[in-house]
C-alpha cells in the first residue's frame, strides 16, 4: 500500500476552502446581528434623550429646575411603574408564547 500524498493534500485544501466559505457566511450573519443590536441601542438612546428633554426643565448650567406636564405624569404618578415594568412583561409574554404546546 503506497502513501498518496496528493490525495491528503487535496482533501486538506478542499476542507480549508469549505471552512473559509462557512466562516464568510458566519461573519455576514454576525455582522447583521451586531448591526441590528447597535440600531436597537441607538434607538433606545434617542428615545431616552427625547423623553428626558420633554420631561424636565433645566437652567443654563444644566441643572434640573422642574418638571413639565409630561414629567409630572411620568415621574410623579403611578405611570412610572408601568413605564419601568413594561419591558419585563414584554419579555415574559414572549417566553410564554414562544414555547411549544408540549413544553407547557
Amino acid at each position: 500500500m503506497e502513501f498518496d500524498k496528493k490525495g491528503i493534500l487535496g482533501r486538506a485544501k478542499a476542507a480549508q476552502q469549505s471552512t473559509v466559505v462557512m466562516d464568510e457566511g458566519l461573519r455576514a450573519y454576525m455582522l447583521k446581528v451586531y448591526n441590528y443590536m447597535a440600531t436597537g441601542i441607538l434607538l433606545t438612546g434617542i428615545v431616552a434623550l427625547l423623553t428626558f428633554k420633554m420631561s424636565v426643565v433645566t437652567n443654563e448650567a444644566g441643572s434640573i429646575v422642574g418638571l413639565t406636564q409630561m414629567g409630572n405624569a411620568i415621574y410623579m404618578s403611578g405611570l412610572k411603574w408601568l413605564v419601568m415594568l413594561a419591558p419585563l412583561s414584554r419579555i415574559s409574554n414572549h417566553r410564554i408564547w414562544s414555547q411549544s404546546a408540549s413544553r407547557l
